[in-house]
């Protein structure tokens, strides 16, 4: 007990305690940045690649149409064989 309380009442020991507290407290803080960073960036390619499907589809229904407009009576586009541009 009384080597206890020789350890906690040296300064050395409360400079060495705040540096690893500092240290600590620094690890966790990186750490917590990092998976957020990690979680954001995941988070924004699925939506870019969500966003672009929708283009894509959006594109694809818009050339139908206009297919469809040019070359009226005949299905020609995608799943009919046939290039829509042939």
């Amino acid at each position: 007990s009384r080597v206890d309380a020789a350890f906690l009442e040296n300064p050395a020991n409360d400079v060495d305690k705040a540096w690893m507290d500092w240290t600590v407290g620094c690890v966790c803080y990186v750490t917590a940045i990092t998976q957020y960073l990690i979680i954001g960036l995941l988070t924004s390619r699925d939506r870019a690649l969500n966003v672009l499907s929708d283009f894509d589809r959006a594109v694809v229904h818009k050339r139908r149409e206009i297919v469809n407009r040019l070359h009226p009576g005949t299905e020609r586009g995608a799943g009919s064989g046939q290039r829509p541009f042939e």
